[in-house]
């Protein structure tokens, strides 16, 4: 569904439109998560990193963190 490659503006288009598929605006999730829609989209060009805005994308998307920002979030997953 999303390329697997570093977050940039082919990434945050693919994010972006995957949103818009489901009626969610970048606004709409800042809202959602009480932070600037600035925020949401500084996040998506990897500018910062936010896992909480992340997760929160990836859900709304029924999607993966690591789908949708491969490698830029460890996995909180236990080492065994």
């Amino acid at each position: 569904m999303f390329p697997h490659k570093s977050p940039g503006c082919d990434q945050r288009a693919a994010i972006k439109d995957a949103l818009r598929r489901q009626g969610v605006t970048l606004a709409d999730v800042a809202k959602s998560l009480n932070i600037s829609a600035a925020t949401v989209s500084i996040v998506l060009t990897g500018e910062r990193r936010s896992r909480r805005v992340a997760e929160h994308v990836a859900t709304v998307l029924d999607s993966t963190v690591d789908e949708l920002f491969p490698g830029i979030y460890p996995s909180t997953e236990a080492c065994s």
